[in-house]
Order: structure tokens, then sequence, then C-alpha cells
């Protein structure tokens, strides 16, 4: 990781985007740079930020953001270098124009519902985005599908957390066999839900072997459980009933389970803070 983006579009919770990406860089020793948007008419502009010419014309100071900004991570980690920049509307452009000649580029941003998954859209970098004011990550969840896929997410993961905070999570679906279905009927043969229900036996199984493989090949804990209501709906449950606070999304390819549509459900569903891993290759 050569690069952390700090990701900020109000004050309310700038502490602990900033927090959270001062330990990683300082950890990682990566670039630090912190991209402040106002975005109107989202959010107001305190008239502390505004000179008095600027109030009378309704503008922003961009001196007196830098430097609370600057007052702010002195506050948090002294004497670590970054950079600052500061503009007003459109984040998810202006991160795309930030990041488009990077290759390895992490951003930490808070969740705000309108701007978040634009920028999620524009990022083809990992993304945490900070729901909570968790000072340590205790309890780290990844939902994963079993494909290969997995693999990337959960070893970026390790180079972030430690292993015993972290635990696998897998979902199995029951899948209706479409080769049972009698054609010349509309509906299920006879012998269908036996021969159903027994190869939907043996797929559990071989998922739960694969599963234990994948707990024994990355070294992590995991549970497996049965479907009992949608994907978005069995995760949130899930980890929100077990008050993790750290969710993982292995969201690298787009037929992958979590496509940008599940990620963006659990978005919104889930307790907590929330990384969504995307593998860039340039």
């Amino acid at each position: 990781m050569k690069k952390i983006i700090a990701v900020l579009n109000d004050f309310k919770t700038a502490d602990d985007v900033l927090e959270k990406a001062l330990e990683l860089s300082f950890k990682q020793r990566a670039m630090l740079e912190i991209l402040y948007v106002h975005e109107e008419p989202l959010f107001d502009i305190p008239d502390y930020f505004r000179s008095d010419e600027s109030i009378k014309n309704n503008l922003l100071d961009k001196d007196k953001i830098k430097k609370e900004i600057e007052n702010r991570v002195s506050k948090i980690k002294k004497d670590h270098d970054f950079a600052v920049l500061v503009y007003i509307n459109d984040t998810a452009d202006r991160l795309a124009t930030l990041i488009k000649e990077d290759s390895d580029v992490f951003v930490i941003t808070a969740y705000h519902e309108k701007i978040t998954k634009k920028l999620l859209k524009k990022s083809h970098f990992p993304v945490l985005v900070i729901k909570n004011s968790t000072k340590e990550y205790k309890k780290i969840v990844i939902p994963v599908d079993l494909s290969e896929n997995s693999l990337p997410c959960i070893s970026f993961a390790q180079t972030l957390f430690e292993k015993d905070k972290m635990q696998l999570l897998y979902d199995y679906r029951y899948i209706i066999d479409v080769s049972l279905i009698d054609a010349d009927y509309l509906g299920i043969s006879t012998s269908a839900p036996i021969m159903d229900t027994q190869i939907n036996q043996q797929r559990e199984e071989d998922d739960k072997k694969t599963f234990e493989d994948l707990k024994n090949k990355t070294g992590l804990k995991g549970d497996f459980i049965e479907e009992s209501l949608s994907v978005e709906e069995d995760l949130s449950q899930f980890i929100n009933v077990n008050h993790s606070d750290l969710t993982i999304l292995c969201s690298d390819e787009e037929d992958s389970l979590f496509s940008k549509s599940i990620s963006f459900t659990l978005l919104g569903v889930l307790m907590t803070d929330i990384l969504i891993y995307k593998h860039h290759t340039k």
C-alpha cells in the first residue's frame, strides 16, 4: 500500500476518519493525502470557515479548512507528513482524478448515503467506510462465496488486521435443480423433491468441505450458516446480532456473490464499518 486517501465531507465525522487514516498510514508506511470536499447543499458551511468577504458571498475559506484539518491531525498524531486538498462539490469525481495515475491506493471515508455509493462506483481501489467511532477492530467478519476471488481479499485483510480478530462467514443457499422440472406439465416431477433434496444435501456437504479447506488455507476461523432469508438479510442479521465492528466485502468481480447491488444494500443495513475490497490491476 503506497498511499492512503482520507476523504472528508464535514467535520462531524472527520476525527473518526483521520484517526483511522493516520493509524493505517503509520502501520503501512504509506503516504497520506486528505481530500476535503464540501458538498452543496448537503452540508452547511459554518461561518468559522468563511472570511468576512466569503460570508457575504457564501464562499468557503479553503485556508481555514486546511488549518482546521492540520490542527486536528496534530492532536491525533504529531510529526506525521500529509497533504491537504480542499474542493467544493463532486467528491467522487475529485477522488477519481486524484487516483487516476496511482497503482496502490487505500481510501477511507465516512458514510454519507448520497455520497458514498457514488464514490464507490468511481474508486477501483479498496474503500473503508466508517460508520462508527470504533478505535480498534476486535471482531472482523469476512463473508465469502468460496470462489478464488475471495483469496486476494482475505490476503489483503491479513496485511491490515490480526488473524485472531478475523473470521470467515459463508451463507449456504438451497438451489433448485432445473433439470428436475417436468417440461410437459411445467411442474416438478414426482421424484423431484426427493432427488432435489439429495442433490442439495450433497452440495451442502461439498460446500462445507470447501469452506473448511478455505479456513485451513487462510488460517482463519469461520461460521457456516444456512439460508433463511435473502443473502443480504442473512448476512446483516448474523453480523449485527454478533456485534461485529468491521465487515470486509470481497467485491472483486461483478459476477461474484458480492456484486455492487448486494454490497450497496449491505452498506445501508450493516451497523459495522465496512471495507469494500477491489483488486486493481493496472
